[in-house]
């Protein structure tokens, strides 16, 4: 136990205390698939990243299945690609908990940036 707990701890001091996040989360407004000016820029932190460590990138849409949470990820996935991510590096997941009930589309899409803990962004 007490190995444990000495493994434990020297990973937490080994743990950049700066490290970059490694997810995101975009917000919309409204019924609208317009980034604003936040949304941008958090999108811009999370294209920074993968640059850095050349990750692959999920981006999420709410789990609720709508034609606007489609449009939404589409959104950010296009912008990722606009600040520099490629392509090839971006994983869309777009159609995830689509459920027959019909549930008002939530205002969100989550990035999440794979890195490995030893690749993470100092």
């Amino acid at each position: 136990m007490r190995i444990w707990v000495l493994l434990i701890s020297l990973l937490l001091l080994v743990a950049p205390a700066n490290a970059q996040p490694t997810s995101w989360t975009v917000s919309f407004t409204g019924r609208s698939t317009t980034l604003s000016t936040t949304a941008r820029r958090t999108i811009r932190q999370a294209a920074d990243t993968q640059r850095r460590t050349r990750a692959p990138v999920d981006v999420r849409g709410s789990p609720d299945g709508s034609d606007l949470t489609r449009r939404r990820t589409q959104t950010v996935a296009t912008e990722l690609q606009r600040n520099g991510v490629p392509r090839s590096a971006v994983n869309v997941q777009d159609d995830f908990g689509r459920s027959s009930n019909r549930q008002p589309p939530n205002s969100w899409v989550r990035i999440s940036i794979q890195t490995p803990f030893r690749n993470r962004v100092r």
